[in-house]
């Protein structure tokens, strides 16, 4: 599963390697070229015995630059790049980060907060469901602008700022059986106007808003 990112020149056919090879997940190239951000596979193997798999961990470099390891592992996490090349936002434990990638770590922007639990509490599964009953996020789509995000709760679909963790509501769930289904078709590139698929669970009723 290797493979290198390069960038042609059409005008020339030059082509410029911007990543060698390596066992990609995904990757984006911001805009202007200078910065490649990849999530890289680090599974030996195929795993046939069951047990933890998925290992990967989230890398960016800037040209002419080291790789740098942005976050080591991903396992439980969420992860996605603005089509900007430059944002990126993730989703843990009910919490939804954000932070570009010339940030030393990423701050949290809604959701519950990490949090010690105590071995007897812990053994009561009393903290469990107090932190069940506490609103829990899940990243859903970050705009291509990376200043907002869409993430869902059990609640609905909310659109959240990145910066200030302001969240707005554009759909909400009052039947999880015969409410209908929201989801998000697309955003446009300058993040100002989303769409969203509406299908109806009960009849033949669909529609984009």
């Amino acid at each position: 599963n290797r493979s290198l990112v390069v960038a042609l020149t059409p005008a020339t056919g030059k082509l410029d390697t911007l990543l060698g090879a390596t066992q990609l997940n995904s990757y984006t190239v911001s805009r202007n070229g200078r910065t490649i951000a990849w999530r890289e596979d680090l599974n030996a193997k195929t795993n046939y015995d069951g047990g933890p798999t998925n290992e990967s961990r989230f890398m960016t470099r800037v040209a002419g630059g080291a790789p740098r390891v942005v976050m080591s592992s991903l396992r439980g996490v969420t992860l996605q790049v603005a089509d900007d090349g430059e944002h990126y936002a993730y989703a843990k434990d009910g919490a939804l980060f954000a932070a570009t990638l010339s940030d030393s770590a990423a701050r949290r922007v809604i959701g519950p907060a990490p949090r010690a639990v105590p071995d007897s509490v812990r053994a009561t599964g009393a903290d469990s469901s107090a932190r069940n009953r506490e609103e829990r996020y899940t990243l859903v789509r970050i705009a291509p602008t990376g200043d907002a995000a869409v993430a869902s709760t059990r609640a609905g679909l909310w659109l959240i700022d990145l910066a200030s963790g302001a969240r707005r509501a554009i759909s909400t769930v009052t039947d999880t059986i015969t409410g209908p289904r929201v989801s998000v078709a697309e955003w446009t590139d300058d993040g100002r106007t989303l769409y969203l698929s509406y299908a109806s669970r009960t009849s033949w009723d669909r529609a984009l808003i």
